[in-house]
């Protein structure tokens, strides 16, 4: 990992004004896949350099590329945005990046730039959830004890979506549990398309998701439609062609009656107890009564 971060160094010292759209090296190219599936060391010194490339790349490379903008030296297109790296190509910020990549080590390093920064309307939290770092989204909601707080928990990104349902539609189970360890989390909250997080991991197929989901839901919670649509999260799996969790939702209809029985026939009447059944019928002002003899009754 120290040749690795020497590597990106003196490649980032050496490309500060880099007019290709891709970093030179593969080693700089891939900075942050190596940065990923290196085993957390405990180890501060190794944390310190790379916290040290982390903020170079981050927060110094931009500012550089902004003044040779503003310099008038023809970046032209090729700037900090066409950068193979996602989060770079987005634009994050070192506090984003770490939360981005799940570097949890690295965090003390850039809370100072935590507020509450936004990309496109995207939250950090918004960013560990998305990319499935269940050990980030812990931290950040328990850094200051956050997730007691509904406007961080619940906060909403450009399309009005919430971490829960950002969870749901990428099938990261655990992640659903650990918001649901949150009294404040808002599991009812709709989008702008007025679909909450059961009708999402329904739609994209979500077993494990819709699982835990509906354990920690109410019946009218579970029951609930979407807004334009008027769909239920069970209808929305059948119509995507997602039986699995379509049975799941029948199973609860038929075990809990947690659910409507919408797709079953209607239930068949008690039989009757005694072999005589009076019935009534006519209209107007004529009513016939009869006896009838049922031979099924013994």
């Amino acid at each position: 990992m120290r040749t690795c971060i020497t590597h990106c160094l003196k490649d980032l010292s050496r490309n500060c004004y880099l007019m290709d759209p891709a970093l030179s090296s593969y080693t700089l190219r891939y900075w942050g896949q190596h940065f990923k599936t290196t085993t957390p060391s405990n180890n501060p010194e190794l944390d310190d350099l790379k916290a040290d490339f982390v903020w170079k790349i981050c927060e110094v490379r931009p500012a550089i590329l902004r003044q040779a903008q503003l310099g008038g030296l023809g970046l032209g297109h090729h700037s900090l945005n066409a950068d193979p790296e996602h989060g770079l190509r987005q634009g994050y910020n070192a506090w984003l990046m770490v939360v981005y990549l799940g570097l949890t080590s690295l965090f003390p390093y850039f809370e100072h730039l935590r507020g509450e920064t936004v990309i496109d309307g995207v939250l950090a939290l918004h960013l560990a959830v998305a990319a499935g770092h269940n050990s980030a989204v812990d931290a950040l909601l328990k850094v200051g004890n956050r997730g007691n707080s509904p406007s961080f928990i619940n906060a909403r990104d450009s399309d009005n979506r919430t971490p829960l349902m950002i969870a749901c539609i990428k099938g990261h189970a655990a992640i659903v549990e650990t918001l649901f360890n949150w009294e404040s989390l808002d599991a009812s909250a709709v989008d702008n398309d007025g679909w909450n997080a059961l009708h999402h991991a329904s739609k994209h197929g979500h077993l494990e998701a819709a699982q835990v989901l509906s354990s920690y839901m109410t019946p009218d919670q579970v029951n609930s439609r979407t807004q334009k649509e008027g769909l239920t999260a069970r209808q929305i799996a059948s119509i995507s062609g997602h039986e699995e969790v379509a049975k799941l939702f029948r199973r609860c209809a038929s075990h809990t009656n947690m659910l409507p029985a919408l797709d079953h026939p209607p239930p068949v009447p008690p039989k009757p107890t005694s072999k005589w059944t009076n019935i009534e019928g006519g209209s107007g002002m004529s009513t016939v009564s009869l006896q009838v003899y049922d031979q099924s009754i013994s």
